[in-house]
């Protein structure tokens, strides 16, 4: 929150400005970065590259060439950007605490993301429910490091 201000402060915008609010459109999450059906969930779960950590299971599948020439412009920009979806249940704790988990991870997808044209999807296990938030941005990235050091060597 300090941070945020200071940003702001440097750019010289208040925290409460109103009309165009810069702080309302940086940090987005727009519904082109998301997974949110069951079939854009399903091949990655199916049969995507896993990496299992204690707090998190990270599955990842390229995303679905654009092969008609006559999909929307949304698709084709599918493409080029990653996607990411959440899994949370209850398992993991209760509604406050899978919320947090979730702002957690879609911001650590925001800032790290260093797969392009892939779904991700991400399943919190347990343990993420008692770690802390840097805890939390490690694991999601130590994960997609793995991932792209699997990509870039062929076994």
């Amino acid at each position: 929150m300090v941070a945020l201000a200071a940003m702001l402060a440097a750019m010289g915008r208040s925290r409460f400005t109103s009309g165009n609010d810069l702080a309302g459109t940086m940090f987005t999450f727009p519904k082109s970065n998301r997974l949110l059906n069951r079939g854009d969930f399903k091949p990655a779960m199916d049969c995507g590259d896993k990496v299992v950590s204690s707090e998190l299971v990270v599955l990842v599948k390229e995303s679905p060439s654009v092969t008609n020439s006559l999909e929307s412009a949304d698709t084709s920009r599918r493409a080029s950007n990653s996607r990411l979806g959440l899994v949370v249940s209850k398992k993991v704790g209760n509604a406050v605490v899978r919320n947090r988990l979730k702002r957690v991870l879609r911001e650590s997808f925001r800032l790290r993301n260093t797969l392009q044209g892939h779904d991700i999807v991400v399943i919190a296990r347990g343990h993420a429910a008692s770690s802390t938030n840097q805890d939390l941005g490690a694991a999601f990235e130590r994960s997609l490091s793995r991932l792209t050091r699997r990509k870039t060597c062929p076994r």
